[in-house]
């Protein structure tokens, strides 16, 4: 993997663009279903009334609401309201007006909920918590020890009860307050939701900007790294010696130059994208699961580890295979390649019928692979939807059950949703990029070895410069093996050809003929012996001024019509002259 991520490198200026947009994109991903939730509990169940004090509140209320409080928390309930002059009243009511701010709003929803739900079922509902309000003694004030035993009575129904059920008859409070001081509540609840969506909307539309920006951030650093590996490998190949060549194939190398480039510029755009991304969002939504303190987070738990045997298994059985096609690929590209530059002999023979079962060989195991690979992975979609699909039937199942006890809000159950299957999908995307990162990974282990390959031929250190050439090559008892063989082709080759003459090379098929050519221009070095140039070693000579100075020339064979079988044969005649 080292491999792949060194290429980026280059690169790290777009890569912190990409992590800055990332981080954005991921911040309002990760927002929107709070919003939701809030748009579901506050907006359309609490009438758009994010607490439990009333915005404006008539005197009767006001001191209705402090029966059950206990003096320090009376003391904070009306250090939250101002007093309003009745005679500036529309109605002509005395009323308070609440001043304080959201962190301190927040802070008194826990502290005076239950003083005020008990305030408003004791004189208004009285159906809940048994609190009767003719039972209080009346024109005589409680002090905080009666207060404390009233409150004492009541503490078992209001466990009973449920957070979320407590905290909506707390708004419903705030609500009947807001009502009797004249105040609009459903223009409110409109205000509200509108002022929800459009936060949401805004969060959208950043979203929408950053993941534009990281794509396009991606691509172009998946492009420029495809790019820049092509000019390596090209430039590589350009200078090797024939024993390189041979080494890794001519097929092979153009897979290498082609396919591989391209699963690790793939791999490159898509990696950027979802493997920097779906950490993020994994750790935020497992913070915001926290967050939502439904005690649920158990569900998660095993719907990740059910994800991670799943792929892992996946994984385990279809990755030797992945392994395995990457040669097969070489070798139906190598079949190919003999078959088409060798197609005029094919046919001169009659081979045609071999050559196609051959190459039907090759293609054939290419696509038993293939085809193995992609039944395997076939079942990852469908698996995954499954334990998509159980882990949300998991969640309403056990919300169903405390929302029924009041514990907990829809809109709290449908954010937990939405949480989950963020973090299902990240593991999912990783889980994606980790079957594709080993294939990426074997591409970039194959490019490197070409660009980490260098040339058994290469320019001396202090190079010989001659400004004329006479032309005079001598072969000095030159022996000849090729990288691997264990024998020599050539064996003391010792002659000279001078310049004006013809030199012939006559020999049978695999004598060498072809061999003894391509030493001159070094296409491959001599294994012993010298040939010389002018009383130069070739090997002293850069290679651009040995090649400038040879020019070589390959003539077909033409035969006639009618060839005579008892005379039909191949020759070759090589010419090497001085330019």
């Amino acid at each position: 993997m080292s491999k792949i991520f060194k290429n980026l490198i280059p690169y790290w200026r777009w890569i912190i663009l990409i992590f800055v947009f990332l981080i954005a994109q991921a911040y309002c991903d990760l927002a929107l279903p709070a919003y939701t939730s809030d748009i579901i509990d506050v907006g359309i169940q609490d009438h758009g009334i994010e607490h439990i004090l009333p915005k404006e509140i008539t005197s009767e209320d006001y001191q209705m609401a402090q029966t059950f409080m206990l003096s320090d928390e009376k003391e904070k309930f009306t250090d939250c309201y101002e007093a309003q002059d009745a005679s500036k009243s529309d109605d002509g009511v005395a009323k308070y007006k609440l001043t304080a701010d959201s962190d301190t709003l927040d802070k008194l929803d826990e502290e005076l909920l239950v003083p005020l739900v008990m305030a408003y079922q004791a004189f208004q509902s009285g159906e809940q918590m048994d609190v009767d309000a003719s039972a209080i003694p009346q024109g005589v004030a409680l002090d905080d020890n009666m207060i404390k035993q009233i409150r004492s009575k009541v503490q078992e129904k209001i466990d009973a009860v449920g957070s979320a059920t407590l905290k909506s008859m707390g708004v419903t409070f705030a609500t009947k307050c807001d009502e009797n001081a004249g105040i609009d509540v459903d223009a409110n609840q409109v205000a509200y939701l509108w002022k929800a969506g459009a936060k949401m909307a805004a969060f959208a539309a950043i979203m929408l900007i950053a993941a534009c920006v990281v794509g396009f951030a991606a691509s172009k650093v998946g492009a420029a790294v495809g790019r820049d590996l092509r000019e390596k490998t090209f430039s590589k190949v350009v200078g090797f010696s024939n024993a390189e060549i041979n080494k890794f194939s001519t097929a092979s190398l153009i897979t290498r130059s082609t396919n591989d480039i391209q699963q690790i510029q793939m791999v490159t755009t898509m990696m950027l994208r979802m493997v920097l991304y779906a950490p993020i969002v994994g750790i935020g939504g497992i913070i915001k699961v926290a967050q939502t303190k439904s005690g649920m987070e158990w569900v998660i738990a095993i719907a990740v580890a059910a994800i991670m045997v799943f792929i892992f298994t996946l994984v385990g059985i279809a990755m030797p295979k992945f392994k395995i096609m990457q040669s097969l690929v070489d070798k139906v590209n190598l079949v190919s390649r003999e078959i088409l530059t060798g197609l005029s002999v094919i046919r001169a023979f009659g081979r045609e019928k071999e050559e196609e079962k051959r190459f039907d060989e090759a293609n054939r195991e290419l696509t038993r692979t293939q085809l193995f690979t992609n039944r395997v992975m076939t079942f990852m979609m469908p698996g995954m939807s499954m334990i998509m699909y159980c882990i949300t039937l998991g969640i309403v199942w056990v919300a169903a059950g405390r929302i029924d006890k009041g514990s907990m809000q829809v809109g709290t159950m449908t954010a937990f949703i939405t949480y989950a299957m963020m973090i299902v999908m990240s593991f999912l995307m990783l889980s994606a990029m980790s079957i594709m990162l080993p294939r990426a990974g074997v591409a970039a282990e194959r490019i490197d070895e070409v660009i980490k390959t260098n040339s058994t031929v290469n320019d001396p250190k202090e190079p010989v410069t001659e400004a004329d050439h006479r032309g005079v090559i001598r072969f000095n008892h030159v022996d000849f093996r090729y990288p691997g063989a264990k024998e020599d082709v050539l064996s003391d080759i010792d002659f000279v050809a001078e310049p004006g003459k013809t030199t012939a090379i006559i020999g049978s098929t695999g004598c060498g003929k072809s061999t003894l050519v391509n030493l001159i221009p070094r296409f491959y070095d001599v294994t012993g012996g010298s040939i010389e140039l002018d009383g130069h070693d070739i090997r002293d000579y850069t290679l651009s001024e040995l090649r400038e100075s040879i020019a070589l020339f390959r003539r077909r064979v033409f035969f006639s019509r009618e060839p005579s079988p008892q005379t039909c044969a191949l020759v070759k005649q090589t010419r090497v002259m001085s330019r």
